[in-house]
C-alpha cells in the first residue's frame, strides 16, 4: 500500500512539474517576444523610410492642372514675410508645402535650405495642418530657408494648389506661371536636376 501511495504522489509530482515546465517555457517565449517585436517593428519602420528616401524617383511631373497656368493668388495667414502676387514678383518663386511632424520635410530640409541660396530665388513655406508653435519650432532647430512663411490652417491653400499629401513642392516662373510640381522629398540625389529646373525657370 505505501508503494502505490509513493507511485501515485511520483506521477502526481511529474504531472505538476511538466506543467510547471510548460508554464515557463510559455512565460520565457512571451518574454522573447515582447522583447523580439519592438526591435523588428524599428528596424521595419527604419528599412520603410530608408527606402523612400533613396529610391530614385523621375522628376517628371505629374498631371496637374497647373502646370503652365498661372499660380493660384496665396490666401492664407501670413507669419513671415509678405505675400505679394506671383504675378507682379521678378523672381522665381518655390512654393513648398510641409509640416513639422513630416519625417520626409526634415529630410528634405537641408536641401531647401541650398535652394534658397541660388540668386533670385524665393522660397514660401505652407504650412500643411500644422500648428503655429510646432512650424516655429521646426524652422528655429533646422533652419529657415524661407523668406515667406504661411499657416494654411484652414487648407484653403492647399485645396488651390491641389495639395493633398506632403512634401509638395512647385516651381514658379518670374512671370506667376507654374512650370513644375515636384511630389514627396527632394533629397540630395534629386538636388542637382530640380536646381537645373529652377534656373531653366529665369528664361520662361
Amino acid at each position: 500500500v505505501v508503494g502505490g501511495n509513493f507511485n501515485v504522489f511520483g506521477r502526481t509530482h511529474g504531472v505538476v512539474w511538466r506543467q510547471q515546465t510548460l508554464l515557463w517555457d510559455k512565460c520565457m517565449n512571451m518574454k522573447r517576444l515582447f522583447f523580439v517585436l519592438p526591435i523588428v517593428g524599428l528596424i521595419s519602420f527604419v528599412v520603410i523610410v530608408l527606402s523612400v528616401l533613396l529610391m530614385p524617383r523621375n522628376l517628371q511631373a505629374p498631371p496637374s492642372q497647373l502646370i503652365n497656368r498661372p499660380a493660384p493668388e496665396i490666401s492664407s495667414s501670413v507669419l513671415q514675410g509678405v505675400v505679394s502676387s506671383p504675378a507682379l514678383s521678378s523672381d522665381i518663386r518655390v512654393i513648398n508645402f510641409w509640416a513639422s511632424y513630416c519625417v520626409p520635410c526634415i529630410y528634405e530640409h537641408a536641401q531647401l535650405l541650398a535652394v534658397a541660396q541660388a540668386d533670385g530665388v524665393h522660397l514660401t513655406g505652407i504650412t500643411f495642418n500644422d500648428r503655429v508653435e510646432d512650424a516655429q519650432a521646426f524652422l528655429a532647430r533646422y533652419g529657415n530657408p524661407f523668406d515667406i512663411v504661411v499657416d494654411d490652417e484652414a487648407s484653403m491653400d492647399a485645396v488651390n494648389w491641389g495639395v493633398s499629401a506632403i512634401p509638395t513642392t512647385f516651381i514658379v516662373s518670374p512671370s506667376g506661371i507654374v512650370l513644375h510640381r515636384h511630389d514627396n522629398a527632394i533629397n540630395r540625389q534629386d538636388l542637382e536636376e530640380f536646381l537645373e529646373r529652377v534656373e531653366s525657370a529665369r528664361h520662361q
